[in-house]
């Protein structure tokens, strides 16, 4: 994908429109669309899980892009997808039904904070659900990590 490509994408994404986001990924592999960033802190699944639709998520999803570890970033997908105060909960949700099994109890728990001396503190998606006073996102997550034994 051309720098240009990647910089329709990401605005498709912004602006919701679905059909322009599913023509740029079509002929794209699945891998390469995996780890695509959109700035450093973001892959192409957590910008859309951030700041896209259901829609465009889950076209991801169904596409078969995963999760994928920035290990410089404090960002996950599920972080991104806290942060979409629009479409939050849908998001989440439809994540955790993707989440793998492998990653999922350390995606949900864990704050993984590249760098202990930032100053900003990094937060588990759990927190943050918490601190953003998010009861039912914080259930979800909650009753996910129960499935792992962890509550």
């Amino acid at each position: 994908m051309t720098n240009e490509q990647v910089t329709t994408l990401q605005l498709a994404i912004e602006s919701q429109e679905l059909h322009t986001v599913s023509k740029l990924i079509e002929n794209e592999d699945v891998e390469s669309l995996g780890e695509l960033q959109i700035f450093a802190d973001h892959t192409l699944l957590m910008y859309a899980c951030e700041r896209g639709s259901p829609e465009i998520v889950s076209l991801l999803l169904d596409k078969g892009v995963g999760f994928f570890e920035l290990e410089w970033s404090v960002n996950n997908e599920l972080k991104s997808a806290l942060r979409n105060e629009a479409h939050r909960l849908e998001i989440l949700t439809m994540l955790i039904e993707h989440l793998p099994e492998e990653a999922g109890r350390d995606l949900i728990s864990t704050d993984w904070d590249p760098d202990p001396d930032s100053e900003e503190k990094a937060q588990s998606p759990i927190e943050m659900a918490r601190d953003l006073a998010s009861k039912d996102c914080e259930a979800i997550l909650q009753e996910k990590l129960k499935t792992y034994g962890d509550l």
